[in-house]
């Protein structure tokens, strides 16, 4: 050991001559070898003994020289010497930055981070390493915090601590050995303390994530995110979630974090699913025992109480009296022959005058037709109807309702024709519509009537889709017969004013006698309007007449479309009790007097049955009934004399379990032990007019007791990606998405997909996917063969031989369409007309039947003269599709 003294010498100890020799040789010669290889001699500096010196002296130092690896066997004497960086760096002659770092590394940083950073400096070097600022100025340090200015709120999320030192070493060795050999310099202190922040905040959230998910699952996901911190991913979300939160923060907010967090909340909320099912079966299991004890017991209690065969006999006696006794048939009998009649009449319409004078004569001698019988007309009125909308195939029909038309209105002068022109539409064409309205003309003036009374009927298409193509008017006349110049209906404002309207149309999806696998036709669109509009109709003709209470108003209709809809209308409008009364008169076919005469007596019923004067629906119970003792039940009920099975008992549990269908079979045991005459029915309040009246519990089943479209359905909200999606787009159909709206695909396995389109988000108001008003419908051509037309004239002149042969007009028709039909494509020989010349357009097949008929039509207008018929009825076989 050697002591040396600058100031007071070393008495007791060497000279101080040697002292001062052993320095000089060591600072002009310097150590043995490298100071950085290990076994080298370092210099320590330490405080001398207080017994080697001859007074107190604190500014002093030892100097020693030991080999490195006797360092783990020396610990210092005088330790407060290390934590003075200006004591180090006056000992060592080294500057301040370097005296710092020694300082720190020697007293205040953990003794593991010295060890790693003594291998780390000793593989990689210093001075591309890292500055000693980030040594010095205590990133290492035990008691360090990042957490400073903005940051004030992390401090001590953002303290040091073993492994927070631990991975801050890590990731700078991480970062410089992933760094190109050429790019690398030392790391700075402002590098280095953002560095640490990320450290601090990766372990913060880190625990945050162990707290929220079980040991083996921690354990994986704390390994695939070290690796990704390891290489700097995360460092930006890591800064983000600091600036934009408060402690303790939320590990969501790293987006590395969130899948795992997903996974965890998933399995927790599995896990808890999971748990509460099996408590709510436990319940399901419980309140189910508890159910089927109480209908074991109620059903014992009603098996001893089941009534015998007389008694059921007789029940169901009086119930069948109670229902004929309500006289809801008669009522509709004499209801109906005072309001309206239907004659059903042949092509002929043999006896259809003197059935209507017999109807109205009905009305003679009562209250409010005291007159002379000679001016009975006075307070009667005809409105005579005359639907043309779709013209009739049988020719006779419409010269006979012609003739009955004139018949009607040359009685008196109340009576008013209301004749319905034809109208265009798909399945005729201009010049056959002309043709109809001509020929009507020329009858209605042969038969004396006036035609100069024209009246344009407006229509409107509320709730209509853009594809609904009815025409929006129609051209009628208001006809009077010839012999009288002071009709009476020429005070109506729709004759004197020339319109009537605008009149509601039925909406195509509530038209009668169609659905969605029978569409209506063409001509059915254009001849099917509802009773609403018909009633329109009605008060356009009768606004502006002046009526007493005694006069009567009759509708006639000589030419019905097929509905009877005017019957409907007069029949919906006398149950109004603001609006005319009028009485209704039809002169219609087998089929129509069928179906209207079943549509009359159906609504009068339902309106009588819905009446305050109607008696109530079911049998009230009588003093038989009401002496029956209630039994005590404990879940089933007793109503009406009988027991019942309670709704919210089917329901009480979710279809699909076990529980929902033992009760369901308690409820078919109940069924089959009470059947529909044993048991009650339950009472339903009634109010209006109305009071007294049975009812029973809603009935949502259809079509004889099956279940309704379930709408409590899932829909899948998977997303499919359009690439992964190709195979499904061969499907039965699509629809682009256009306007907002998106995409619907119906797939080949009847899944129904909706698509975005647009490649950015798409939010989806309620609204139609696809139905009427939601669509366009564009008409292409789709092929065809040419036809040979010669062969097409051949059968044109076949049909005018055997037209005037006398042969009937359908039958010719019928004839035409099958040989149409046999007619195949032209020969090449025919393909030019002329040599040099291309080949004329041959007809479309549709158009063939059209070439036989026009010339079968021509030849047909020759005989009109002699035929009486064909002169008020159109001979057309232009138009194959005829209603």
């Amino acid at each position: 050991m050697l002591a040396w003294r600058a100031d007071a010498g070393c008495s007791g100890l060497i000279e101080p001559e040697q002292a001062q020799m052993i320095m000089e040789l060591i600072m002009t010669e310097g150590f043995l070898s490298n100071p950085d290889i290990v076994g080298t001699q370092k210099v320590a500096v330490t405080k001398i003994p207080a017994e080697f010196l001859d007074s107190a002296y604190e500014e002093c130092c030892l100097i020693f020289c030991i080999s490195k690896n006797h360092a783990n066997q020396w610990q210092p004497k005088c330790e407060q010497e290390w934590q003075h960086a200006t004591a180090v760096a006056k000992a060592f002659q080294i500057g301040k930055g370097e005296a710092a770092a020694v300082a720190n590394l020697m007293t205040k940083v953990p003794a593991c981070a010295v060890e790693f950073l003594t291998q780390s400096v000793k593989a990689r070097g210093m001075s591309r390493y890292m500055s000693h600022d980030i040594l010095g100025k205590d990133l290492f340090n035990a008691s360090f915090s990042s957490g400073t200015g903005c940051l004030e709120h992390w401090k001590d999320q953002l303290r040091n601590n073993d492994e927070l030192v631990m991975l801050f070493a890590n990731r700078i060795q991480s970062d410089h050995d992933q760094t190109p050999p050429s790019l690398r310099k030392a790391l700075t202190h402002a590098q280095a303390l953002s560095k640490h922040q990320a450290c601090a905040a990766f372990l913060h959230f880190l625990g945050l994530l162990e707290q929220m998910s079980p040991p083996a699952d921690f354990a994986a996901a704390k390994k695939s995110l070290l690796s990704q911190f390891q290489s700097g991913y995360l460092d930006p979300d890591l800064a983000h979630a600091l600036d934009s939160q408060f402690p303790p923060g939320d590990a969501a907010s790293v987006g590395a974090f969130r899948p795992f967090i997903a996974r965890i909340e998933k399995a927790q909320r599995l896990a808890k699913e999971a748990q509460e099912q099996e408590v709510e079966k436990s319940i399901r299991q419980a309140d189910v025992k508890a159910v089927l004890a109480k209908l074991q017991s109620d059903l014992e209690v009603l098996a001893a109480r089941l009534p015998q065969d007389a008694q059921t006999a007789l029940k169901n006696a009086k119930d069948v009296k109670y229902i004929r006794d309500r006289k809801g048939e008669q009522y509709v009998t004499e209801w109906m022959a005072k309001h309206c009649m239907l004659v059903q009449v042949e092509d002929d319409y043999s006896g259809a005058v003197s059935a209507f004078l017999k109807f109205r004569e009905q009305f003679r001698g009562r209250p409010g037709d005291e007159l002379l019988a000679s001016n009975i007309k006075d307070c009667r009125y005809a409105i005579v109807g005359f639907d043309a909308t779709v013209w009739p195939s049988n020719a006779s029909q419409v010269a006979n309702a012609t003739h009955i038309l004139c018949s009607l209105l040359s009685m008196s002068s109340t009576n008013i024709g209301f004749v319905q022109y034809p109208v265009l539409q798909s399945q005729t064409n201009q010049s056959a519509v002309v043709k109809h309205r001509h020929l009507l003309d020329l009858a209605l003036l042969k038969g004396g009537l006036t035609l100069s009374n024209n009246i344009q009927a407006l229509y409107t298409k509320p709730e209509s889709s853009q594809k609904d193509a009815r025409s929006m008017c129609q051209l009628a006349v208001a006809s009077f017969h010839g012999n009288f110049s002071d009709a009476s209906f020429l005070e109506s404002q729709g004759v004197r004013s020339g319109k009537i309207g605008p009149c509601p149309l039925i909406r195509v999806s509530d038209f009668q006698g169609f659905d969605d696998d029978s569409k209506p036709s063409p001509s059915a669109r254009a001849e099917q309007k509802g009773t609403e509009c018909a009633n329109a109709v009605i008060d356009g003709l009768l606004d502006g007449m002046s009526f007493n209470d005694s006069d009567r108003v009759y509708w006639v209709d000589v030419l019905s479309n097929e509905f009877a809809e005017f019957g409907r209308a007069t029949i919906e409008r006398n149950w109004k009790e603001n609006a005319r009364k009028v009485l209704y008169v039809g002169f219609l076919n087998a089929k129509q007097a069928a179906r209207a005469t079943k549509k009359f007596r159906d609504y009068v019923y339902r309106q009588w049955d819905d009446s305050s004067g109607a008696p109530p629906k079911t049998r009230p119970p009588d003093d038989e009934d009401t002496r029956v003792e209630v039994p005590e039940l404990q879940i089933l009920a007793w109503q009406n004399g009988g027991p019942t099975w309670p709704p919210t008992l089917s329901s009480r549990f979710d279809e699909g379990t076990d529980e929902h269908t033992t009760v369901m079979a308690k409820k078919l045991e109940f069924e089959k032990m009470f059947p529909p005459s044993v048991r009650g029915t339950a009472s339903k309040p009634t109010r209006g007019r109305a009071p007294g009246r049975a009812g029973g519990f809603c009935d949502f089943t259809v079509d004889s007791g099956k279940e309704p479209l379930d709408i409590t359905r899932a829909i899948s909200l998977s997303a499919v990606s359009a690439k992964d999606f190709e195979s499904e787009l061969n499907g039965l159909g699509m629809a682009e998405g256009k306007s907002g709206k998106p995409a619907v695909l119906i797939a080949s396995n009847l899944n129904v997909w909706l698509g975005n389109q647009t490649g950015e988000d798409m939010n989806v108001q309620a609204q139609e996917l696809f139905g009427f008003g939601v669509g366009a419908f564009e008409e292409k051509e789709v092929g065809g063969k040419y036809r040979n037309i010669e062969r097409c004239k051949e059968i044109a002149d076949i049909a005018a031989d055997e037209l005037r042969a006398g042969k009937d007009l359908s039958t010719v028709k019928s004839m035409v369409a099958e040989m149409v039909a046999t007619v195949g494509p032209r020969s090449p020989a025919q393909g030019a007309d002329k040599a040099g010349e291309p080949a004329s357009a041959a007809p479309a097949p549709e158009e063939d039947e059209q070439v036989a008929n026009d010339d079968a039509e021509a030849h047909e207008e020759e005989i009109i003269e002699e035929d009486p018929v064909a002169e008020v009825c159109d001979v057309d076989a232009s138009a194959p599709n005829v209603d």
